[in-house]
């Protein structure tokens, strides 16, 4: 903090005009911060902004010119990025924006995961419903419901930002989108498995108990799929 002649480009100092493009750039829905640029990457953009859109407040430049011009110098050195983060800082504030809104077109109820046979009994009677599928995961198990939110419109929220949005919206982290990832992408996401009601039935073979009545544990997510995709193929070939 103290050694002015050397500067070093780790660290940049921040004025208010910096503060507020930061701040725009990061900005969400609930005022969380989700997400946040690689090093290299927030210096080449912050750099950018000054430089195209030259400087929107006069008379902001941080105490130290001679640590700014030295950080000017380094910054415009670096002409290759390493690998980008999983999403870059540009795409951040529009990342539902070409995605189907498979969150708002599924509704994901937990499920108590099977340990006798009655629960068995009531996953199939919630899969005799039109648009029910089980989802199965090592961790838990969910009843999937295909239907839509009633706010939305062309595949995004009517209620953005306002207070009837339900809080379970707006501190989902949709960086990381779990919908995205398995909705999207039915069973090629590992560790992860969702039937209908004809293939939660080819299950049936799986399912053991004790003289007691309770459920035997099943095995892993990757037996069960094998187990399923073999008996699907063998129901295909008669």
């Amino acid at each position: 903090m103290t050694n002015k002649a050397e500067p070093k480009p780790d660290l940049v100092w921040m004025d208010n005009q910096r503060w507020r493009l930061l701040q725009h750039w990061l900005s969400s829905d609930d005022d969380r911060i989700p997400f946040y640029p690689a090093w290299p990457e927030l210096l080449l953009q912050l750099l950018q902004s000054e430089l195209q859109g030259g400087k929107p407040v006069q008379n902001t430049q941080p105490v130290y010119d001679t640590a700014y011009a030295n950080w000017l110098i380094w910054a415009e050195t670096q002409t290759a990025l390493p690998a980008p983060p999983k999403f870059s800082l540009s795409q951040y504030r529009s990342i539902c924006n070409s995605c189907s809104s498979w969150c708002c077109s599924f509704l994901s109820v937990p499920l108590k995961q099977p340990t006798e046979f009655k629960d068995i009994d009531y996953i199939r009677y919630c899969l005799n419903f039109e648009g029910t599928q089980v989802a199965i995961t090592e961790t838990g198990w969910s009843l999937l419901v295909k239907t839509t939110c009633s706010h939305l419109r062309d595949n995004q929220c009517s209620i953005y930002q306002q207070p009837e949005r339900p809080k379970l919206c707006r501190y989902y982290p949709e960086q990381d989108c779990y919908y995205r990832k398995t909705i999207a992408q039915p069973n090629n996401t590992q560790g992860y498995l969702r039937l209908a009601q004809s293939e939660f039935e080819l299950m049936a073979g799986l399912f053991h108990f004790q003289d007691h009545g309770q459920l035997l544990p099943l095995p892993d997510i990757a037996s069960i799929k094998a187990y399923v995709e073999q008996q699907l193929a063998a129901s295909d070939y008669g």
